[in-house]
């Protein structure tokens, strides 16, 4: 059971932090959606969620290895 709440909270930060890069950072999109994508760790999605919504193009890619 820990492990379906476990997958299931994956996918729901997943989801929220691809959403947010999608809607707030569409130039770099491209970029860092496989990164996410990729990403089984809840908490660095959330952060990386958090950094979306509130942090820059530039910021995001830093975060991710990618800038």
């Amino acid at each position: 059971m820990t492990e379906g709440l476990t997958k299931g909270r994956v996918e729901a930060e997943r989801e929220v932090c691809s959403d947010l890069v999608r809607d707030l950072h569409p130039a770099i999109a491209g970029r860092v959606l496989p990164v996410i994508e990729a990403c089984s760790d809840p908490f660095a999605l959330k952060r990386w969620a958090l950094l979306a919504a509130k942090g820059t193009d530039a910021e995001l890619l830093k975060e991710l290895g990618l800038g």
